[in-house]
């Protein structure tokens, strides 16, 4: 299924991303490309292959779940020019 211009401006208003007119034919290919390559990729018989968790066969080290740090939250929040609630007040920044 191709990607049309139409479809990449449609999207890119629903991301909020700004692309210049003469940027969507270009991203239109690039698109097409990569939705064309993962087609092709739908296409390879993977039955029998074996999954893969892992490509290095490591071992996750675990540690034991204990504190290390002491609790400072009450000397952070004091010098906080706002607080609330033991949270820091900031000013609004997304509409």
């Amino acid at each position: 299924m191709p990607i049309t211009p139409k479809q990449i401006i449609q999207i890119s208003n629903l991301a909020r991303i700004k692309i210049e007119q003469d940027q969507v034919n270009l991203l239109t290919e690039k698109i097409g490309e990569i939705i064309s390559f993962i087609d092709k990729l739908k296409t390879i018989d993977t039955n029998e292959i074996e999954p893969l968790f892992n490509p290095l066969d490591a071992i996750q080290k675990l540690r034991f779940d204990k504190i290390t740090e002491i609790d400072e939250s009450d000397k952070f929040l004091g010098i906080a020019p706002s607080v609330r609630k033991n949270l820091f007040v900031v000013p609004k920044v997304i509409d």
